[in-house]
């Protein structure tokens, strides 16, 4: 029998400020894994809105907004995009977040736009 997943989309905006995803307004977009679960970060696009060179920093932190722990790292030339990978993979998810744990973005410069897709199990 094959699992079924409730894919989900974030769209968000990623500041200097580490913290949770944020939509254009500012208001919070996926909030804490549930008690019990764990999230399975499966894509994740990024788009530099910068004038720069935007380093992005994305990770597991807690409800104060702290990035705990960082997971991973990526460098965006100016006005430039990358995603991976191509495609979501369910059983190969990019990197999970615990239980009760937020995902938190941060970068070193200016803003950038993110894209993440995610399911809780």
């Amino acid at each position: 029998m094959a699992n079924k997943y409730d894919l989900k989309t974030c769209i968000a905006e990623v500041t200097t400020a580490p913290g949770e995803p944020k939509d254009h307004i500012g208001g919070t977009v996926i909030g804490a894994v549930p008690q019990g679960r764990t999230r399975f970060i499966t894509s994740i696009k990024i788009v530099n809105t910068h004038t720069a060179a935007v380093e992005v920093r994305i990770g597991e932190g807690d409800a104060t907004n702290t990035l705990d722990r960082i997971k991973d790292q990526q460098l965006i030339a100016k006005s430039d995009t990358i995603m991976y990978p191509d495609a979501p993979d369910m059983l190969n998810p990019i990197m999970t977040i615990a239980a009760e744990k937020f995902l938190t973005l941060e970068t070193d410069v200016g803003t950038a736009d993110v894209v993440i897709g995610y399911y809780d199990e």
